[in-house]
């Protein structure tokens, strides 16, 4: 697929975290696509759409929650009304909590659950470029941590086979298993105050 000018691309989250850090809406918007913004901030939203406006193409900004699928399905009908077609879908709104797991309120789970689960139900500055040229490359599996690759494959392997898990194998982006295997056996013994 190529991104041609003219086309439409929509993307969620695009007001605040991921979407705003990762810049796909600025990226589409500097290949001349038209960009339907997604977010649950509205004035942040509006000012992005601004933003993006201002590179020289058509905006659409549509207060949207991810996790409602009303409000979803409105996002769609909202960005074909205006422009007939979209080209792109980057569902990339996602939110994390600072709650605690296990003590704090319920409804800290289900803002997670609602934004980061039913949100890709109902539907990454460097990840921009990946994304962009994965699109462009015609790639329909975009890995913006590549590194994660073999390891998934051996563990799915092993998942098929029926062995149990190889606690022998670091996982990309973790302290190295041997440490966090020692300290979760090491927890239950120690002292708890």
């Amino acid at each position: 697929m190529k991104l041609e000018a003219g086309k439409v691309a929509v993307v969620t989250g695009t007001a605040s975290g991921i979407g705003l850090a990762l810049a796909l809406a600025e990226r589409f918007a500097h290949d001349g696509l038209n960009v339907v913004l997604a977010d649950v901030e509205e004035a942040a939203l509006a000012s992005a759409a601004e933003r993006i406006g201002a590179l020289g193409v058509e905006t659409l900004a549509v207060p949207t929650d991810v996790g409602d699928n009303e409000t979803v399905e409105a996002l769609a009908g909202a960005a074909v009304d205006r422009f007939g077609s979209v080209r792109v879908v980057c569902n990339n709104a996602g939110v994390n909590s600072r709650a605690d797991p296990w003590f704090g309120p319920l409804s800290a789970w289900d803002w997670v659950l609602g934004v980061n689960l039913w949100g890709v139900i109902h539907g990454p500055a460097a990840i921009a470029d990946v994304v962009a040229e994965a699109i462009v490359s015609d790639r329909f599996w975009i890995l913006p941590h590549p590194e994660f690759v073999e390891w998934a494959a051996r563990r799915w392997q092993r998942i098929a086979e029926g062995l149990d898990p190889d606690t022998a194998v670091d996982v990309p982006g973790f302290p190295p298993t041997e440490q966090w295997v020692s300290e979760i056996r090491a927890a239950p013994a120690a002292p708890t105050g």
